[in-house]
């Protein structure tokens, strides 16, 4: 992602409410070619009980990585 700095990049937001997640997602020109960047967001003091209403295995995504408690 550093070779990607001072591209011009194109963002998408997508907030939630209080405690539902979050997504961010940059698709960023360099060198001809897009690349998206993407980052998943939920309060950690939250997490457990999404995982359970959503049925989505947040706790597996966040261990990974995928999701940022």
């Amino acid at each position: 992602e550093s070779a990607l700095e001072g591209c011009d990049a194109w963002l998408g937001v997508d907030l939630s409410s209080t405690n539902d997640l979050t997504a961010i997602v940059a698709a960023v020109r360099h060198e001809g070619r897009y690349h998206l960047i993407s980052r998943f967001y939920c309060p950690a003091a939250t997490i457990r009980r999404r995982a359970d209403v959503d049925h989505i295995p947040a706790i597996a995504w966040r261990d990974a990585g995928h999701l940022i408690a």
